[in-house]
């Protein structure tokens, strides 16, 4: 029998059943762990400079799986799909070429024309207040046309940039950072910045962002800490007043 009955206490459950107990409890919570990380809520963590002043390296961001899309776990096939990114979006996705985690800002969309003049961000001819983005190296790299011996057309350029030789050609890579295109953004693609846009590995150097390996959106920092502040000092490794805050959005202006 899996109970005796006790006088004082009533019922009283054998070491065997507390055991199932708690390999069910263990179970449930795993399986709703799961369901909860696949389709609903993921966790994330800055690793790089590359969206401040926005985001800061080691934040801790809650990451909206539902904003864009339902995915089958551990795969880039879709469910259902609820919506697309827009311009200004702040988008967690799946780096193309290793498949780490990224965060950066949605540029462009399908269709749109991108170019970087002296640092100045063009969308469709037109250039764009970014209060957002920050330039902290003054200097200014020329652009692929001027350190090339020949004219290139705007197709040739286009077809650099999809095949990856602007990331795995470390000349061009550079010259890519402070002028760059024009592009059209292809279709099911988008076009990822960081803000911080002298240290940022984005969409100017390995192509556009194939819609498949977008994840969603960060909703609020649930930690935040300091690295270089000394760790007894805890008042200051801990950035308190990031936590549990949502993440502010900002959105274009001509």
């Amino acid at each position: 029998m899996f109970f005796r009955r006790n006088k004082n206490k009533g019922i009283k459950k054998t070491n065997k059943q507390k055991a199932f107990d708690w390999i069910e409890a263990i179970l449930f919570a795993l399986v709703a762990v799961f369901l909860i990380k696949s389709f609903f809520i993921q966790s994330y963590m800055v690793f790089s400079g590359s969206m401040e002043n926005t985001l800061l390296v080691n934040d801790f961001l809650f990451v909206n799986r539902l904003k864009y899309s339902s995915n089958i776990p551990f795969s880039s096939e879709e469910i259902l799909r609820y919506s697309n990114p827009v311009r200004g979006d702040i988008v967690v996705f799946k780096f193309p070429i290793d498949g780490r985690p990224f965060v950066k800002r949605c540029i462009g969309v399908p269709g749109d024309t991108i170019e970087v003049i002296n640092k100045i961000l063009y969308i469709n001819g037109k250039s764009y207040n970014e209060p957002f983005a920050i330039h902290r190296d003054k200097r200014e790299y020329p652009s692929l046309r001027e350190i090339l011996p020949y004219d290139i057309s705007n197709d040739d350029y286009q077809k650099l940039w999809e095949n990856g030789e602007f990331y795995n050609n470390k000349y061009i890579t550079a010259s890519a950072r402070d002028n760059f295109g024009p592009v059209v953004v292809p279709d099911d693609c988008y076009f990822m910045m960081g803000d911080n846009r002298d240290n940022s590995d984005d969409s100017r150097f390995w192509g556009a962002l194939e819609r498949k390996y977008i994840i969603g959106t960060p909703l609020i920092y649930y930690f935040s800490i300091d690295r270089s502040k000394p760790i007894w000092k805890v008042w200051e490794l801990i950035r308190f007043n990031r936590i549990l805050r949502p993440i502010k959005w900002q959105a274009y202006s001509y």
